[in-house]
């Protein structure tokens, strides 16, 4: 769990060097050695046991990101089915062994306070000055093969650095670094040319028989009848196939950069149309939005759209009141409204897409003076999927490679997805008889967490972990589906007959398809897309010279625009 010495062999060595270094602090503070061993072993317990929990709910390791939200951790738990390593309790022992001893002992450090407090301190200012100097910390880090770079992509950082290493090397990636060759002039270099001479229309007020758009990015919703050798009593997908085959719709795979958890990555590229592939992996990207940020959201704001967030949940929860705001919502619906409503059903303790989709159809009468944009985000098929009643089930699920606990996994989960359907169907209908020209995008945040290590799909056969992740497996696994629907005639030739996309230009393409106006960076996003209809780090895919200064092009826009000088924004 901590390193690995065949993948990296200096990160033990900088590992113990970090050990040290808090170790030193802590005896400094707590001056006798049994404290410090309570202290030193609670941390390495509990940062243990953290790691066990966030890997079987979603796959991801411990971040520091995680400390910040201590509070949910009792959601998480309830999200994972943990299996806890074998040596878990005899460490723990081992741990209560030593600090017995070391009370026994009576050791202690013979300072006084006013030499070991300003030690302390010189201690730790090692760590304060490496955060603030990252061309430093960025050099020690190349002494031990490691890089900034590794935060990037946790999977690999985790398995290569160990644990200890990868999350020092995430703690110093919170400060977000200036990348190379940022400047006013490269910015206008990628975005002059898509800048209108007529200014006037990027301040002009949608007119109010602009359609309205819902954006519903739906829970972990995955065609489960793509999983391998895999049999259904009855299709658990009705509706959304009915609405893939309306000549007013247009649908495929969208790429994301999460799976099993990290909702708010593919919120957050698909509000913004701003890549997080070069971002610390395990931060909520709201952590950087302090200050009015152009999205697509208040884009449409200055248009005359109404803008409400709605997500069935706790508002908190990433950050998102904090930052809604500053993404140009008018108004965020959370759980506190939604409880009490008289059509609020829960299900596994979460409010149901069902009372998603009477919210939404709420949100639309009432606001019915001026156009309007929902972006809502359902919560009722989130993990664990552990085995349901037999009597609530409707679907029989049968698949011969499965293990019985996985199989009842699935199941839930196919329950899980029938009844998200259901409360599409219900919107679907909804649409359709309203006089309001209305547009729906509906898609999948991420695939769900089907056990540990992808253990449905390696069972399944869709994935072969042998030899590593393939380009196509990888597409498999960070892929997910989305549907635009309409209530009157669409023109979706703008798509060029392309069906895979990532999610960061799926609003780029609902500006064009409703009519709304669009800034130059949404231009910019389009003009690409011929070239590079989907990518990010996660699929491991080479990109030729043209889609490398495309994806650099984003990285210095997303720095741009959440630490920079805001050099792309439109309207400043």
């Amino acid at each position: 769990m901590f390193y690995r010495w065949d993948r990296n062999p200096l990160s033990p060595v900088f590992a113990f060097i970090v050990f040290a270094l808090i170790s030193a602090v802590l005896l400094l503070l707590t001056r006798k050695l049994w404290i410090y061993g309570v202290c030193f072993g609670a941390l390495t317990v509990i940062a243990g046991l953290v790691n066990c929990i966030k890997v079987a709910a979603n796959g991801d390791n411990f971040t520091p990101w995680d400390i910040t939200m201590a509070g949910k951790l009792g959601s998480l738990v309830g999200f994972a089915k943990i299996d806890l390593p074998e040596f878990t309790f005899a460490g723990i022992a081992a741990i209560a062994v030593f600090i017995v001893i070391f009370a026994l002992s009576k050791a202690q450090i013979p300072v006084r306070w006013y030499i070991r407090v300003p030690c302390a301190a010189a201690v730790f200012a090692v760590f304060v000055i490496c955060y603030n100097m990252p061309e430093l910390t960025e050099k020690i880090f190349r002494k031990f093969e490691m890089s900034f770079e590794d935060s990037i992509l946790q999977s690999t950082n985790y398995s290569t650095n160990g644990f200890v290493s990868a999350f020092t090397i995430n703690c110093f990636s919170l400060k977000v670094v200036e990348p190379g060759g940022y400047s006013e002039a490269k910015i206008s270099e990628y975005l002059d040319a898509y800048i209108k001479d007529d200014t006037a229309e990027n301040g002009a007020v949608q007119k109010s028989d602009s359609p309205d758009i819902i954006v519903l990015m739906s829970e972990a919703f995955f065609d489960v009848r793509t999983l391998n050798a895999t049999e259904f009593s009855e299709n658990p997908l009705k509706n959304f196939d009915r609405m893939c085959q309306s000549q007013n719709a247009y649908s495929g795979k969208m790429y994301t950069t999460a799976f099993g958890g990290g909702t708010i990555r593919t919120e957050f590229e698909t509000v913004t149309g701003l890549t997080l592939d070069y971002l610390a992996n395990g931060t909520s990207p709201y952590l950087y939005i302090t200050q009015d940020t152009e999205t697509y959201v208040s884009v449409l704001k200055k248009q005359g759209y109404t803008t409400t967030g709605i997500h069935p949940y706790d508002g908190s929860f990433y950050m998102r009141e904090d930052a809604y705001p500053y993404l140009g919502f008018d108004s965020f619906i959370t759980e506190d409204e939604l409880r009490d409503k008289e059509y609020a059903t829960r299900r596994r303790g979460f409010l149901t897409d069902d009372t998603l989709t009477n919210s939404i159809i709420e949100t639309l009468e009432q606001n019915s003076s001026s156009p309007n944009f929902i972006y809502a985000i359902s919560m009722e098929n989130h993990g664990s999927y552990d085995k349901s009643d037999p009597d609530e089930l409707v679907i029989d699920v049968k698949n011969d490679s499965l293990s019985e606990d996985m199989l009842d996994r699935v199941t839930t989960y196919t329950h899980g997805v029938y009844l998200t359907d259901l409360a599409l169907g219900k919107l679907i209908d909804y649409i359709d008889n309203r006089d309001k020209e209305t547009i729906l995008l509906f898609f999948g945040d991420h695939l769900p967490t089907l056990g540990a290590s992808y253990a449905a799909y390696t069972q399944a056969g869709n994935i072969d972990l042998s030899d590593g992740l393939s380009y196509e497996e990888n597409k498999f696994l960070y892929s997910t589906l989305f549907v635009y629907y309409a209530n009157y005639n669409v023109d979706y030739s703008i798509f060029g007959g392309y069906h895979d996309i990532s999610c960061y230009y799926l609003l780029s393409f609902m500006a064009k398809i409703a009519g709304t106006q669009t800034t130059p960076y949404m231009e910019y996003l389009l003009d690409n897309f011929r070239h590079l209809p989907f990518y990010n780090k996660r699929l491991g895919a080479e990109l030729d010279n043209t889609g490398a200064e495309f994806m650099n092009s984003m990285r210095l826009i997303t720095y741009d625009r959440i630490k920079g000088k805001r050099y792309s924004v439109t309207d400043k």
